[in-house]
């Protein structure tokens, strides 16, 4: 650590991104393709912190990724109070990675949730290049994974179909076209709309999220305009799905701050029982079809199949 002196990393050489996530460990095989991929795209190391007893197998000896054991002591050394608030969590393991990769000299730094993969239009160091000096940070825009029933029982990350948030006039039609109750829904997402951000080291905002700086928006943000993209698998593989909402419906996971379409969809499964989220997520969730071909008339879905390409060379 340099006891907080804030110099800038910008020197010579390709800019190096370092990135960090949280999780519980309890999908191996989510977590190591997700690492497997972002590494083989440039990342240059990435922080897991695992906030669980599982050991995370598909990981280990890799020296470009370094696992923190989140037990009661780490907690207690970040000072964290509510051992069960995910946002605080998230805060607290974002703040200490952005640190330490700036310690290490990395220039860019970006915390990207273990079901979102990063792609980009092309490689990720002319990415990072083309960003212009006096940018401290740039948002890429999120695309959502549309769930199908061939995929969802498969591996992780097999989406090819992302939807494209809605604009105003389609998003007021959202439940007709998704099939689900509106109010499930925002823009036609079932998560965040909001992208996630690539923050120049040191981080010299305030106060900040993983999505970007708070408050005000500042002259030195941007968002990303061109063909590169946060993929949010949020429901498209349900046996995470299953993981993460049986945690919040027992309250192993609290989320504070959770969006108002987030609290619905937390509620309906809450009420529907653990064991009846499979009936409820083929219902809700999946996508037939019909309507992702409706999608693409409207313009409200993209396609790719990048990511899988990368993936299946490294795996």
């Amino acid at each position: 650590m340099n006891g907080g002196k804030l110099t800038d990393n910008d020197v010579a050489g390709p800019p190096v991104l370092h990135m960090s996530c949280l999780t519980t460990g309890d999908d191996d095989a989510q977590i190591s393709r997700y690492c497997a991929y972002h590494l083989a795209i440039g990342v240059q190391r990435i922080y897991v912190f695992i906030d669980g007893p599982a050991p995370c197998p598909g990981i280990g000896g890799n020296p470009d990724i370094e696992v923190v054991n989140c037990d009661a002591a780490f907690w207690d050394r970040v000072d964290l109070i509510d051992l069960n608030d995910l946002t605080a969590k998230q805060s607290a393991t974002r703040a200490l990675a952005s640190q330490i990769a700036q310690d290490r000299g990395a220039t860019f730094y970006a915390h990207i949730d273990e079901d979102e993969l990063l792609l980009f239009e092309d490689d990720l160091t002319q990415f990072l290049e083309r960003i212009p000096t006096a940018t401290r940070a740039i948002q890429l825009p999120c695309r959502e994974a549309v769930a199908r029933l061939s995929e969802c029982h498969l591996r992780p990350f097999l989406a090819t179909f992302f939807k494209v948030p809605l604009g105003r006039h389609l998003s007021r039609f959202r439940g007709l076209i998704f099939g689900a109750p509106q109010h499930l829904l925002r823009r036609g997402f079932f998560g965040h709309t909001i992208g996630k951000t690539i923050f120049r080291l040191p981080v010299r905002y305030e106060n900040w999220s993983m999505h970007g700086p708070l408050g005000p928006i500042p002259d030195d943000f941007d968002i990303c305009r061109k063909d590169s993209y946060l993929l949010h698998f949020d429901s498209s593989h349900f046996p995470t799905f299953e993981a993460k909402w049986e945690r919040r419906i027992d309250g192993v996971t609290k989320v504070p701050s959770m969006a108002p379409q987030r609290k619905a969809q937390q509620d309906l499964h809450a009420e529907a029982g653990r064991h009846s989220l499979w009936k409820l997520y083929r219902k809700i969730y999946i996508l037939a079809g019909w309507r992702i071909a409706l999608l693409r008339l409207l313009g409200a879905v993209m396609v790719t199949r990048k990511h899988l390409d990368i993936l299946e060379r490294k795996i």
